[in-house]
């Protein structure tokens, strides 16, 4: 018998675009699937939307709770996964009919622990396929490797540290023999990247898969849009918590180079609301590793630029 997938959709208020998402995973020419849609609260139809798929494909689960976030959805996704291999799919985006197919088995014939595909990001206009300025390795690749180009985007675009483009290998979310990796409930930003970085540490072999096969369907009202800093914040916090998880690597300087942007953002947010309680502490945030964020982007003077002339408005206030 093939080897099982769950595949973890979190769903909430997304009624305008869970039907293509769905359709689009039961449509795999991959057929032995566990489809894990867990309704965290929805105020719309999604959670009804879901539950009529259900009546019709009885490989979809669906679970309703109540609104927690889309960590704790994932929780509870994986509290009742059973596959061999596990994947996710966010509930706005969508995926080529061939992915899982083509992942598992480059897997398979490569005894990997991680496969990962290019991706699209998609607009209501337009559909842009990533594209890599290194080359990545056809074949299979360790840890290093792995890490280096989650982290290194602006050479490798069309991989990221982001789970929506892999698949796992279920063996790789056991931490011992009496607990399983979760995401980190109280962080609301990145908490993905964190989720990922762990998955990583356990691995010991990874395949790229250079056609891009998973749709990243930006929107505006997504969370990566949002002017709310209680949220924004935890992007630095989870990069605390990398740089700390990945200290003796060589990456450490990327991921330094992320916190200053992330903290950069918090800062631009601040100086547009006129947050000028908030604009040294975040000022002080963007300083804290602004030696790495020069030094990784000199062929970006644009981004030098940016970082200075919102230092300079600290120095004002």
């Amino acid at each position: 018998m093939k080897n099982l997938i769950s595949i973890i959709v979190p769903v909430y208020n997304v009624e305008r675009h869970i039907i293509k998402c769905i359709e689009s995973i039961t449509n795999q020419t991959y057929t032995n699937l566990e489809i894990i849609c867990i309704n965290d609260g929805s105020t719309d139809d999604s959670g009804k939307i879901c539950d009529d798929y259900s009546k019709r494909d009885n490989r979809i689960k669906v679970i309703h709770k109540k609104n927690e976030g889309v960590s704790s959805a994932r929780n509870f996704g994986l509290k009742y996964a059973t596959g061999e291999f596990i994947g996710f799919v966010d509930p706005d985006d969508w995926i080529e009919n061939r992915m899982y197919e083509v992942m598992i088995d480059a897997l398979l014939e490569n005894n990997a622990d991680i496969a990962i595909a290019n991706y699209y990001i998609d607009t209501d206009e337009t559909t842009t396929p990533m594209i890599n300025q290194e080359q990545i390795d056809y074949k299979p690749f360790n840890q290093e490797k792995l890490i280096t180009y989650a982290f290194k985007r602006d050479e490798y675009k069309g991989f990221g540290a982001y789970i929506w483009n892999k698949l796992f290998r279920a063996s790789l979310f056991k931490m011992n023999d009496s607990s399983t990796l979760n995401f980190d409930e109280n962080i609301t930003f990145c908490e993905d990247i964190i989720f990922f970085t762990n998955l990583a540490l356990n691995s010991k072999k990874s395949i790229y898969i250079t056609k891009p096969m998973y749709h990243y369907y930006k929107r505006n009202s997504s969370l990566s849009h949002t002017a709310d800093i209680s949220k924004r914040v935890g992007s630095l916090h989870a990069y605390k918590r990398i740089i700390e998880m990945l200290e003796n690597k060589h990456i450490v300087t990327w991921l330094k180079r992320f916190y200053t942007y992330h903290a950069s953002l918090i800062l631009e947010i601040c100086v547009n609301n006129n947050y000028d309680d908030k604009i040294t502490i975040y000022a002080n945030e963007t300083k804290r590793y602004i030696k790495e964020y020069i030094n990784t982007n000199t062929e970006y003077p644009e981004r030098i630029q940016r970082m200075e002339k919102l230092l300079q408005y600290n120095v004002n206030v």
